[in-house]
């Protein structure tokens, strides 16, 4: 008779008796009391949530000149000038009349994506000059000869061996 033991996070099961081609034995499971994490979030109110996503939704300016003085709100506009910050240090455009907060993070999470495939492909590319439609552009060109060259490769290097 073999015991077996695994072991699953914080529970233990034991399955005892485990003998192979023997379908009538029966499984003991020995477990412990599951722990739900449901403790460790903080909850936020229905008026609270309307309120961001309202706010989310304004431009910049608006968001900005907000009046009211709650905690989450303070945070909401302490992202949004840090934000600003980050989109006027890569250089990504932005109207604070026009534009709203989900739109410039889209933008600025994108620019700085292609900035850091631009440093990993070692490409010449001014970060001062944006324009995400002809960095992509560029991206693919360099994975589109990168791919050609892997596969020149591959076939001179078969070819060697003699396959």
């Amino acid at each position: 008779m073999k015991k077996l033991i695994y072991k699953q996070k914080n529970n233990y099961f034991v399955f005892s008796d485990i003998i192979p081609f023997r379908k009538n034995r029966k499984k003991q499971i020995i477990m412990t009391k599951p722990t739900y994490e449901h403790d460790k979030y903080d909850y936020v109110s229905l008026q609270t949530a309307k309120l961001f996503f309202s706010l989310y939704n304004k431009p910049i300016k608006e968001l900005l000149s907000n009046t009211d003085n709650s905690l989450e709100v303070a945070e909401l506009i302490t992202d949004t000038k840090s934000l600003l910050k980050e989109a006027s240090d890569n250089y990504v455009p932005f109207d604070c009349q026009k534009d709203n907060y989900n739109d410039l993070r889209d933008r600025v999470d994108e620019y700085k994506n292609l900035l850091e495939l631009v440093s990993i492909y070692g490409l010449d590319w001014d970060p001062e000059y944006y324009s995400p439609r002809e960095l992509k552009q560029q991206i693919m060109d360099y994975e589109l000869i990168a791919g050609k060259n892997q596969t020149r490769e591959k076939f001179d290097f078969y070819l060697g061996k003699g396959l």
